[in-house]
């Protein structure tokens, strides 16, 4: 009897399961997972403050991420986040010593604006952002 009246609750319990799985796999509300984020692009030219000449080979970081100037002193770094107060935060170090001179390190920022926004979904994705910025490095003394 114990027997019968278990295997009929077990088969119960089961059809309301499933159901219950059947009923929420139906749902057609969408639900969106994530964090905002942008495209944050930087390009510029570095340049020495002393002769006015570019200067290839210096470090440039914003964020986590990092490149290097070109022959011509130019660069194009991209960071992909948020920023908090659509601002961020550069350096530019040079890593080669002496071989094309020495400079000082900088430190600066970048602004963003609302306005420089462009391509968002109008969700989490703020869209991309352009901005230049030109550097002059003082040479070390």
């Amino acid at each position: 009897m114990k027997s019968k009246l278990l295997k009929s609750t077990n088969i119960i319990i089961s059809f309301f399961l499933s159901l219950l799985g059947f009923s929420t796999a139906c749902d057609i509300i969408r639900y969106e997972y994530g964090s905002p984020h942008a495209d944050y692009i930087l390009s510029g030219e570095v340049k020495s403050a002393k002769t006015g000449q570019p200067v290839p080979q210096i470090k440039v970081k914003a964020g986590y991420d990092s490149t290097f100037t070109d022959n011509s002193g130019r660069y194009v770094i991209t960071y992909v986040g948020f920023l908090m107060e659509d601002s961020l935060h550069v350096q530019f170090i040079d890593t080669d010593g002496a071989t094309n001179n020495e400079y000082m390190p900088l430190d600066t920022v970048a602004f963003y604006s609302d306005a420089d926004f462009s391509g968002g979904d109008g969700h989490w994705f703020k869209g991309t952002a352009y901005q230049e910025l030109d550097v002059l490095l003082k040479e070390k003394e």
